[in-house]
């Protein structure tokens, strides 16, 4: 079997340096069968070219690099992609070749009526009306086009139906037939020829497989992945819906694709990154296949780990297709960097503390398993031998260790991967960071062993700090339990990056701060504080420590003298983390106290994070001598567990617990998310509570505790009918907090839907939604998008020259939507936001469905005609 396309050599050679007649003429040869839709394109590219000879040379050298451009664009398209047999005729037995020639006859036939519209574009932008010369029309080209298509078409069905009785039961012939049914009942997205030909085709299939009546055949969307399953209505993502078929794929060398590899491929024409599963060493892990790799990695959502968009099988050969973080691996990407080295390190400790707060052991950590995308984000990936806590307890034989100088000792001798060793990887990781080497230079693995075995680590490089060199002896201490847990690396490593209150140095926060402080006195703020922390007892000893701390702190400003006031920045910083503790404060003041008990440890994770973005205020106050309230980590350990414990006490004693159903989820999520947070001695205490309060149905997946989120309040990016968007902090990660108005929605099943439909959601043109929490007020946790909204960017005039492009990308992600099956309902510009590293992403989505529905509101001067009768249907 061979792979062919419309045009398998790039445009090269040229009259002028481009394009050649004869490179045409190449093409309009190969325009016939399959590929006969291109026919009169080509011709058109042909004709335009001649004319533009007639033009200045500036303007015949546009044209050409344009009309390069969009012959390229037609190369990477699945359109001109298709499995034929050695003479060059459509393969019957290739599932990719029937499905992709049938089924998508009608997106074909409209994407080079497209390109045929763009060439009127360029013509009408490159030369005068006036010069303009008599053109035969080519829609009636293009519609005979359609028809030889169809033709063609209808004698690979005939081939088929020759077939030996063998194919008759071929599953790839009976989803050709469901699909068509599809297309028959949607007649109005069919052609003149397109009609006839899936008629045709639907009665040739029937009559070949035995299928008397059409009702006996099922109707399935050829968009969609093949599930036949429900969706959840809780909205846990269906193990298949990170399947993705083979027809929405365009990949070239597959045979130089590997795990680790970044191949960059086209999925719906979206640039993505590919992986093959590979080879696992021999092990008891050796036989995992690509679906429980894809069923751990599709349920990751975090900055800071590479998102997985689903799983395409080639044959028998699958293939992962993620996010193309384009930037390299972490070591290449800080050659040169070196002021970056500690903000990707804590950024990457983030997302590895997300992994083991979800029970997951990476297993694999190294530089090159950490990618840098072109937002600047440090992000996790190689997730082949990654196992939960559950799955490891069930193996008897560890696997073999691929990259000794990463190991932990207990690995190197023969004990099964855990948490604790993934700190000590981590560890080689810092090592290899800073000083971009491998940890242990280029020693042999032998040579490894024996200094690893005799507690040895490598040589303290001159670029670490007494501190920063401290904190990787204590990650790879040879005791496994006298290593850190990672959220307690996590808060080391923000120190060395010099992060505060949230707001980072990366390229992803450049964003202004919000001095509303001062339109309220501070020390007003401060007396607010003070009322709301006597409101929970539970929390009021450490609060009060905190509260300690911003008093003396502001104590000392109000009566600095000139020569020692600090800088506007450190004042707006100041003011920034007082308002996001005031709306913690508030926020927990609000619950019940049912429900406050059960949100203990992350109150105190909170609180640990806004004594150390005081500690980076004190070291920007030189002047300012501290007190002894600020040295606060021992005492805070100590309040902690106290914290801790008589929480989780108090609540075994309480009856209400089984009843009250916010703190049902409470438990259940502590349970089920962070019971590696808890110590030893709590997690029994845990557990019982959890069975206590058992629920009657699973957290859905995207649920997010209303304790873990800390948005501040003062900080709006934006607000309207729907409610509010502030900026927040999730799991110590810069997030959107978008808070809905409930009496919108009182019963909250409007929330829960978009809830649904959003989360599973995973391409490159799609917002990342994080999670999202039901409990009043109801919010979602979402990804910044640093560029704000579409319209708004282009008033920009710099901007301007890249409305196409974020349009192109606009629809890459509507297209994603229909082929999942997803009305979107809203599209408008505020609803298209940009990236900071401009790219064009969809939200909001909450009038969104999984089917036609009758509209219920929306934004009238963006909905089509027939929206706007009288029980209009919102649809593709």
């Amino acid at each position: 079997m061979a792979t062919a396309t419309a045009a398998d050599e790039m445009p090269g050679g040229l009259s002028f340096g481009i394009i050649t007649p004869e490179f045409l003429d190449m093409l309009g040869e190969r325009c016939w069968g399959h590929f006969v839709l291109f026919r009169g394109l080509v011709a058109r590219v042909k004709g335009l070219l001649n004319d533009l000879s007639r033009e200045e040379t500036s303007v015949l050298v546009e044209g050409e690099v344009r009309l390069a451009k969009l012959l390229e664009q037609l190369y990477a398209s699945r359109y001109t992609n298709v499995a034929l047999d050695d003479r060059g005729r459509l393969d019957p037995d290739e599932p990719r070749s029937l499905k992709a020639c049938v089924l998508e006859a009608p997106l074909r036939a409209k994407f080079v009526f497209d390109a045929h519209e763009r060439l009127d574009t360029l013509r009408s932008e490159l030369i005068p009306a006036e010069k303009h010369l008599a053109a035969q029309d080519w829609r009636a080209v293009w519609e005979q086009d359609c028809l030889e298509q169809s033709r063609y078409i209808q004698d690979a069905l005939e081939m088929l139906c020759k077939a030996n009785d063998e194919s008759k039961g071929n599953p790839n012939v009976l989803d050709v037939l469901s699909s068509v049914k599809y297309w028959l009942n949607r007649s109005t997205a069919l052609g003149e020829s397109e009609r006839p030909l899936m008629e045709t085709a639907f009665e040739m299939i029937s009559t070949f497989v035995g299928v008397k009546d059409v009702s006996e055949t099922e109707e399935k969307s050829p968009a969609l992945p093949e599930v036949d399953e429900e969706p959840n209505p809780d909205g846990d993502a269906s193990s298949l819906k990170w399947v993705i078929r083979p027809d929405e794929m365009l990949v070239r060398g597959l045979d130089c694709v590997s795990f680790n590899s970044n191949h960059v491929g086209k999925w719906l024409d979206a640039t993505v990154a590919i992986a093959e599963m590979g080879k696992v060493v021999e092990s008891e892990i050796a036989d995992r296949d690509a679906k429980a790799v894809a069923e751990m990695w599709f349920q990751l959502n975090h900055p800071n780990i590479v998102k997985l968009y689903g799983v395409c099988h080639v044959g028998d050969r699958p293939f992962f297709v993620s996010e193309n973080a384009d930037c390299g691996d972490l070591r290449e990407f800080l050659k040169g960097r070196s002021k970056e080295k500690w903000e990707k390190l804590y950024k990457v400790s983030l997302g590895l503390n997300y992994l083991h707060q979800h029970r997951i052991v990476h297993a694999n950590l190294r530089c090159n398993n950490i990618l840098v995308g072109s937002d600047g984000k440090a992000k996790i990936t190689g997730f082949r031998g990654s196992l939960t806590l559950e799955q490891l307890d069930a193996l008897t034989v560890p696997s073999p260790c691929e990259d000794v100088a990463w190991e932990a000792p207990e690995r190197l001798v023969g004990k099964l991967q855990s948490l604790p060793s993934d700190v000590y990887s981590f560890g080689m990781c810092i090592i290899e960071a800073v000083t971009g080497q491998p940890p242990w230079g280029y020693l042999s693995d032998e040579d490894v062993r024996k200094h690893v075995a005799n507690g040895q680590l490598p040589r303290r490089p001159r670029e670490f700090s007494d501190s920063q060199w401290e904190l990787v002896e204590w990650m790879c201490r040879l005791d496994p339990s006298d290593r850190p847990k990672m959220a307690e690396v996590a808060r080391k490593l923000c120190r060395f990056a010099g992060e505060l209150g949230g707001i980072s140095k990366s390229k992803d926060a450049n964003v202004r701060l919000h001095v509303t402080a001062f339109e309220v006195p501070l020390r007003q703020h401060l007396t607010d504080i003070e009322g709301a922390i006597t409101k929970c007892e539970e929390t009021r000893v450490m609060n009060t420590a905190v509260h300690a701390r911003l008093t003396d702190i502001l104590d000392w400003l109000e009566n600095a003298s000139e020569g020692d006031l600090p800088t506007r920045e450190t004042l707006s910083n100041f003011s920034k983390i007082l308002l996001r503790f005031r709306g913690c404060v508030e926020m927990t003041a609000q619950q019940s106290r049912i429900t406050r008990l059960s949100a203990s440890r992350a109150g105190a994770a909170n609180n640990f994070r806004f004594h150390e973005d005081l500690d980076c205020i004190l070291d920007l106050l030189p002047s300012l001598t501290p007190s002894p309230i600020h040295v606060w980590e021992r005492m805070w350990e100590q309040q902690q567990k106290q914290q801790v414990q008589h929480c989780m006490s108090k609540l075994g004693a309480i009856a209400e617990v089984s009843e009250d159903e916010e703190c049902q989820k409470a438990i259940q999520y502590e349970a089920e998310k962070h019971v590696t947070s808890y110590g030893v001695d709590q997690r029994d205490g845990l557990r019982a509570l959890a069975a206590t309060a058992a629920m009657t149905s699973k957290l859905p997946d995207w649920y997010i505790a209303w304790y873990d989120v800390v948005a501040d309040r003062f900080d709006v990016i934006g607000e309207g009918g729907f409610g509010r968007v502030f900026r927040g902090r999730w799991l110590e990660t810069d997030v959107v907090v978008k808070e809905m108005i409930a009496k919108q929605d009182e019963d909250g099943q409007l929330f829960r839907e978009e809830a649904r439909i959003w989360y599973p959601l995973n391409h490159p043109h799609i917002v990342n939604l994080f999670g999202a929490c039901d409990v009043l007020p109801p919010f979602f946790v979402c990804d910044f998008a640093g560029n704000g909204q579409l319209d708004r960017f282009l008033l920009e005039d710099s901007n301007k020259n890249q409305l196409w492009g974020l349009l192109y990308e606009v629809g890459l992600g509507l297209q994603y939507l229909h082929r999942r099956g997803v009305i979107h309902g809203d599209m408008k510009c505020n609803n298209i936001l940009v990236t900071v590293d401009g790219k064009a992403k969809l939200t909001d989505f909450g009038l969104s469905s999984t089917g036609e529905r009758t509209l219920q509101t929306g934004a009238v001067r963006w909905m089509a005609p027939e929206c706007l009768r009288e029980g209009g249907v919102a649809s593709f």
